[in-house]
């Protein structure tokens, strides 16, 4: 388990890597005014690693918690990959700070997203996401809505 744990961390320092990477070649490309094929060509290079990392953080965090993502899907066929997203690391405790580091994103979206999720999830503003998607691994069946 520790073994796994270490590795969806290696994992998900790998993506934040990338994202700062991302941010930065998005950068460069906005202000070089140019259309510059090259430098794209390695934009949509970094951003298909973007995905592939984030395929191989999905798969360390199935080994730790097996079926959640699953059971998220089958009980709420509504949310995106970025809501997903959004409930694996809200699920690993990490704070709205954190959160917007590792997805790229301004800490008031990532505060948004976490309200979008709440309405999702038909919760209320003091209810408790981390509390909510804890309890989703005893969940068995699909929710009849």
């Amino acid at each position: 388990m520790e073994f796994n744990q270490l590795n969806l961390q290696r994992a998900l320092e790998q993506v934040k890597e990338k994202n700062k990477l991302v941010a930065l070649m998005e950068e460069q490309l906005q202000k070089g005014g140019k259309y510059n094929i090259a430098k794209e060509d390695s934009f949509t290079t970094e951003l298909l690693k973007v995905d592939v990392d984030w395929a191989d953080f999905t798969r360390h965090f199935e080994k730790i918690y097996p079926n959640f993502l699953q059971r998220v899907q089958q009980n709420y066929p509504q949310l995106t990959v970025t809501d997903l997203k959004m409930c694996t690391l809200i699920k690993l405790n990490y704070s709205t700070k954190e959160i917007a580091d590792i997805m790229n994103i301004t800490t008031h979206g990532a505060y948004k997203s976490r309200k979008r999720l709440r309405a999702k999830f038909s919760l209320a503003s003091e209810d408790s996401l981390e509390r909510f998607l804890s309890g989703i691994h005893q969940i068995k069946e699909p929710i009849m809505r």
